[in-house]
């Protein structure tokens, strides 16, 4: 996070960071406060104070909560967050100077580069602060606790907390402290719990928990993979953007849950994602197009589960099913079409047969690109391997003296005939060598000359002679 004079800059950190700041954007939003979305979000620094005062607005106008939002006292979700006597202090004095929040190079933040009330207004603070503990209150602001995320932050005692690896806590800025307050607000109730759809890009974070809620007002009983696998259909459709492999790869759901255990609720928190190679198809606009005028929901989740093969199948009983429509037939409630469609019109099925094997084609395309990848990054991971191993033959070499400075001896020449691709004189120079020297071969070396390292040849053979090339030069004479 950086922040200029004026600006306040936000970037993606953890989810929960994450799910605050979009709590925090959804008050804004309702409260008509300026702010840009794209990766990171831009906004005016007096839109700390208005978001204050938009939080107790939104929970009373759009939850509708009949008690309203509390961070004071005993509430239900941020407990103890603030004393009630420090409610006045908080909503006067500290929101206010918190708008002034700056870099601050003697405290640490662990979710962003760390904003804090800076020390001259702090003093400030502490004169309008009513009570004695305004170090205690300064520390709850400064260490993820408790208060700001019950089950998941350690108490201010120190006990222990396994979700931040048994540290006792881990420290947090003062706007950090203040954005998490809004977190509730980012997760939608489902029937498996509250889910929060996390990814490495705000606009995206954005759009896909809209796209969320959208589909939930459907249905409440949605499962979370349906959820996920909807949206992001939703996203390829209206927004026709391509997303990077590391984006994809790191779009997942947090999932909480209230659980009752020994006779205490507690928060459960689940992760959800789906395989890469299933995301990579639904964000793809053109597939996403041919899947949503389908619209049939059997035949997304056979796209969600990865059985595309049965996309032919299904493609069978419709064209079968259009042939007994078109003599006047009926189709029975036990045709095997009636396991994939709701909608049994003759006219659909003439759609959706012309949809159906372009739809199954680039979803094989997809695959065959995605296979692709797979198999360039294995060869990668193999003729790295082999490099080093080579490199490590070649500081074998140097060990054998007479080796050494056979290779040595032939360095010109061995070099020329690897910058012409030379393969088969490269070859004898380096096996009279070892004969010579009555040692083995490599069998790393062999691998070097094989036909499906071609296009890596010189790069190997420069690995395996770099060693030995680079020796002291040495007496005796060419081999």
């Amino acid at each position: 996070m950086k922040m200029d004079e004026k600006k306040i800059i936000l970037y993606p950190s953890n989810w929960l960071y994450n799910a605050g700041v979009i709590g925090f954007l959804k008050v804004l939003e309702y409260n008509k406060i300026d702010f840009k979305i794209d990766e990171k979000i831009l906004m005016d620094r007096s839109a700390i104070k208005q978001s204050y005062e938009g939080i107790f607005k939104y929970h009373k106008e759009v939850l509708q909560e009949k008690n309203g939002f509390k961070i004071w006292g005993k509430n239900k979700r941020y407990p103890n967050y603030i004393q009630h006597r420090q409610k006045e202090f908080f909503e006067n004095y500290y929101i206010k100077a918190l708008q002034n929040a700056e870099k601050n190079g003697n405290k640490r933040c662990s979710w962003c580069e760390g904003y804090f009330i800076p020390l001259d207004l702090l003093k400030k603070l502490e004169g309008k602060f009513s009570g004695k503990d305004f170090s205690t209150f300064l520390e709850q602001r400064e260490k993820f606790q408790g208060i700001h995320f019950v089950g998941l932050g350690a108490a201010i005692t120190e006990v222990p907390n396994s979700f931040w690896n048994l540290n006792f806590s881990i420290p947090i800025c003062h706007l950090c402290s203040y954005l998490i307050i809004f977190s509730h607000l980012s997760f939608i109730p489902t029937s498996e719990g509250e889910i929060f759809i996390n990814a490495p890009d705000f606009k995206l974070i954005w759009d896909l928990n809209r796209f969320a809620e959208e589909i939930l007002k459907e249905s409440k009983e949605y499962e979370i993979r349906k959820i996920l696998g909807s949206s992001l259909l939703q996203w390829a459709i209206k927004r026709r953007a391509l997303l990077g492999a590391w984006t994809m790869m790191n779009i997942e759901v947090i999932v909480k849950k209230r659980v009752r255990r020994n006779n205490k609720f507690e928060n459960i928190i689940d992760y959800f994602d789906l395989p890469q190679h299933i995301t990579k198809i639904l964000l793809d606009y053109e597939i996403a197009s041919l899947i949503e005028r389908i619209n049939e929901e059997k035949i997304f989740d056979l796209i969600l589960s990865g059985k595309f093969s049965e996309l032919e199948k299904v493609n069978y009983f419709v064209l079968k099913a259009i042939l007994k429509l078109k003599n006047k037939e009926k189709i029975s409630e036990n045709d095997p079409i009636k396991k994939y469609f709701t909608n049994n019109e003759l006219k659909y099925f003439q759609e959706v047969s012309r949809i159906l094997p372009e739809l199954y084609a680039k979803i094989l395309k997809k695959l065959e690109v995605n296979m692709e990848e797979k198999e360039k990054e294995k060869e990668k991971e193999k003729i790295n391997g082999l490099i080093e191993k080579l490199k490590k033959e070649g500081e074998n070499v140097n060990v054998k003296e007479g080796l050494a400075q056979s290779i040595n001896k032939s360095g010109f020449r061995l070099l020329e005939q690897v910058r012409l691709g030379n393969k088969d004189n490269v070859f004898y120079i380096l096996l009279r060598c070892f004969a010579a020297n009555e040692e083995k071969f490599p069998d790393e070396l062999v691998e070097a000359f094989k036909p499906e390292n071609e296009k890596y040849f010189k790069t190997l053979i420069f690995s395996f002679l770099a060693p030995i090339l680079g020796k002291e030069e040495t007496k005796g004479g060419e081999v």
